[in-house]
Formats: C-alpha cells, sequence, structure tokens
C-alpha cells in the first residue's frame, strides 16, 4: 500500500479500508490502490471540504480507472417507473440561492473561467475560418469547415461537462475548484461521441422546422451531469437524460434554459450599451464578462439543482 503522504494533492484523499479511515493519499497513491485491487468503485472515499464519504467510482478523478468493474448504476434516473415527482422550479431557485450565498466568490470565478473559455474557443475557431482578404475572402470549402466546426462543439461539450461538475458540487457544499471546469477532459472518451450525438440530434431537429431540435437540446441536457457521475457511456447517459427530464416535466426544464439564454441575450445588450457610452468597448467586454459570468453560474446552479431532483426520482423508483 502507498505511503500516506497526500503530497500534490489539495487536502488529501482519505480511504476507507477494513472499517477504518486511512490517509491522507495522494491523487496517485488512490490509482495504485484501485490498479492493485485495493480500492473498489464501491469503497467510501473522502476529502477535505466533503460533507460525507462518497463512493470512489463517483468522483471524476477516479471513474474512469475501474476497468475490470461492472460500471456503477447512473445516478440520473436510468430507470423512472415512478412515482416521480414533477420539477419544483421554486425549491430549485431556492436551492441554487443558498450555494451561491454560501461561496459567491468562488462561483463568480468558475462562471467567469468557463466563459472566457468558451470565448476563446469559439474566436480561436472562427478567426481559423475567416479565409481570405476583406476584398475577395474565399469561401471555406466543407471539408475545411467540418473539422474545425467538429472541434469546436467538442471543446464546448468538454467545457460544459466541466462546469457543469463544478456546479454540481458547489450545490452541494462540497469541494469545488474552478479548475473543474476542465475536469471533462478525463472524461473525453464518452463525451466526444456524446457530443457528436447529441450536436446530430439537435441539428437534425433544427431542420425539421426548429421546435424538434430545441426539445432535443433539453431533452438530453442532463446527460452532462450523468457522464460526468458515472462511467455510462453516451448512448445510455442520452436515454437517462430523456427519462429524467420527461419525468421533471419538459417544460418547466425548457422554462430554466430559456430563462438562462434570455437573461445572457440581455446582459450582452447592456455591457455593449456601456461600451459605447463610454466610449470605450473594451469596458464593455469587461463589464459583459463580470455580469455575464454571475448570471451563467447562478442559472448553472439552478440547472443543478434540477438535475438533483432528478436524483430524488431515481431514489424514489422501485428496483427493475
Amino acid at each position: 500500500m502507498p505511503a500516506a503522504d497526500g503530497a500534490g494533492d489539495a487536502g488529501g484523499w482519505h480511504v476507507a479500508l477494513d472499517g477504518e479511515a486511512r490517509g491522507p493519499f495522494s491523487r496517485a497513491d488512490v490509482l495504485d490502490m484501485i490498479a492493485d485491487g485495493t480500492v473498489g468503485p464501491d469503497t467510501r472515499v473522502w476529502r477535505s471540504g466533503m460533507d460525507d464519504w462518497a463512493e470512489a467510482a463517483s468522483f471524476v478523478e477516479f471513474a474512469g480507472h475501474f476497468a475490470s468493474a461492472a460500471p456503477p448504476a447512473a445516478p440520473a434516473p436510468a430507470a423512472l417507473g415512478a412515482p416521480a415527482q414533477r420539477l419544483d422550479l421554486r425549491r430549485a431557485v431556492d436551492d441554487a440561492v443558498a450555494a451561491f450565498r454560501r461561496a459567491p466568490w468562488q462561483a463568480w470565478v468558475g462562471g467567469a473561467v468557463y466563459v472566457l473559455s468558451v470565448f476563446v474557443a469559439n474566436s480561436a475557431a472562427f478567426q481559423r475560418l475567416a479565409i481570405g482578404d476583406g476584398e475577395a475572402a474565399a469561401m471555406p470549402g466543407a471539408a475545411e469547415v467540418a473539422p474545425w466546426l467538429i472541434g469546436l462543439l467538442v471543446v464546448a461539450v468538454v467545457l460544459r461537462a466541466g462546469f457543469c461538475l463544478f456546479t454540481l458540487r458547489l450545490l452541494r457544499g462540497d469541494a469545488a475548484s474552478p479548475a473543474l471546469v476542465f475536469a471533462g477532459l478525463a472524461r473525453l472518451a464518452a463525451l466526444v461521441p456524446f457530443a457528436l450525438l447529441y450536436g446530430a440530434a439537435v441539428f437534425c431537429g433544427m431542420l425539421l422546422l426548429v421546435i424538434p431540435g430545441i426539445f432535443a437540446a433539453v431533452v438530453f441536457s442532463l446527460g452532462f451531469y450523468v457522464i460526468m457521475e458515472s462511467r455510462l457511456g453516451p448512448i445510455a447517459a442520452m436515454q437517462a437524460s430523456w427519462r429524467a427530464v420527461m419525468a421533471l416535466g419538459w417544460w418547466p426544464v425548457f422554462a430554466v434554459y430559456l430563462v438562462s439564454f434570455m437573461g445572457i441575450m440581455v446582459l450582452a445588450v447592456f455591457s455593449g450599451a456601456v461600451g459605447l457610452a463610454l466610449g470605450a468597448p473594451l469596458a464593455g467586454e469587461i463589464v459583459q464578462l463580470a455580469l455575464v459570468a454571475a448570471w451563467t453560474a447562478a442559472t448553472s446552479l439552478v440547472i443543478a439543482a434540477v438535475y438533483e431532483q432528478a436524483r430524488r426520482n431515481q431514489d424514489r423508483a422501485p428496483p427493475s
């Protein structure tokens, strides 16, 4: 067994072995114990900042390292045989507000890291696709456009998945570093096909008079949380998200996303007006980043609270 040094790990990891709490260990130590079978997916693990112990497989740091173990049950509803409760929007908002008040600075920084990362990815992709000079700009061909658009989609989904994990841990009062925004890299093998399937579903739906595309975007949206909290594959995560959203009610879940999107649009217009009023576009962009980061963090906490209600529905579901 590795030495309990805890080096290189914020707070260190503690593991429940033979009825006794041992540690702190570094992440590498825990991975060694997973490799030699000392720690399994159901082994209870704790680290500083957590309210309670949790199964090792529930951590993104370890979930992908139990190759020989049977996949754990999806934390999002995978078998909603009911009785299931409809979404309680007021409770979701109250839970999100309480989480934001507990750590407003941490929530804002996480939101800023996410928003800025998405902006940089979008700028890099679209600048690369701007071919030619002002007068004789050549339209890029499909063979050139496709890889960049697919790459942009994958990056956006990886960032979104990491931000989902960040806000979920913040909501629960667990340790939530803004670096979790990039935690989706640890689930890249599941997120890449999920991104392509999700994007294809939304795109095809948009071709069918838009509304089916919006339906698909909402009904599969909780798949990010499922992938980040379990070892389910992309198709199983999409199925779990579908059942979860339909059990909670598609319309109230859609309303949460709509309010989030409309708020970002309003803040963008307001920030642009501030920049024009000051005669300083850069000032407007700084104001936009500050406001959109706070709004994105707050509304994403509401969505995380929606996911938590989906988890409670699963707890009420009879075993299949």
